[in-house]
């Protein structure tokens, strides 16, 4: 005979209840996904992507490090850097935060085939425009600036959503670092969100 145990369905209020231990909780449909907390590396990576993008966007955009996409009761997933339209004040919450211009997922050892297979995927079917993830390597040597495996490795992992292609959004590589690349990128977000109003 086969048993079949019941998986249990959490919300989004319910993470409230979850301790603050430094792991990272998100849901995706009712699952609950943990991650551990984000190492050394890895924060000053995101540190960097986050400078880097504050810097080429300015006031076009508004650049969040750790974001949160929610949608419905049972979905919140948190990308290490999230882009989104300006204008969102100081009081916005993030169930009214929308139209995610990109996610940005740095990858470590422990969440690499998390965010590589179930995050992309989902953010995609989200709604989110564009997304990077990669990894980098950091070294006490480099302090200035990301090392060349960091760079390219975003580039190669890029992808912009399908569903948007050929309606407005960018069918072009966004390369990091490049304030004329970004600049362009939010340029024809721009565009597309006036053309849909």
């Amino acid at each position: 005979m086969v048993m079949v145990l019941p998986v249990p369905r959490f919300t989004i209020d319910m993470l409230v209840d979850f301790p603050d231990d430094g792991n990272r909780y998100e849901l995706l449909e009712g699952t609950l996904l943990v991650t551990p907390a984000p190492t050394w590396d890895h924060q000053v990576i995101a540190t960097r992507l986050v400078l880097l993008l504050g810097n080429a966007l300015g006031a076009d955009a508004q650049v969040v490090a750790v974001g949160a996409i929610q949608r419905g009761k049972n979905t919140q997933l948190q990308p290490d850097i999230l882009v989104v339209p300006p204008g969102y004040g100081p009081k916005a919450n993030w169930r009214q935060i929308h139209g995610w211009w990109l996610a940005v997922e740095v990858m470590s050892p422990s969440s690499r085939i998390y965010d590589r297979e179930v995050k992309r995927a989902a953010y995609l079917a989200l709604g989110v425009q564009g997304l990077f993830s990669g990894s980098g390597k950091f070294s006490a040597k480099r302090r200035r600036k990301p090392s060349r495996s960091h760079s390219s490795t975003i580039r190669r992992n890029q992808q912009t959503n399908p569903h948007n292609r050929g309606k407005g959004a960018v069918d072009r590589p966004f390369r990091l670092p490049g304030h004329e690349a970004a600049r362009n990128h939010v340029d024809s977000l721009k565009e597309k969100d006036a053309a849909d109003q």
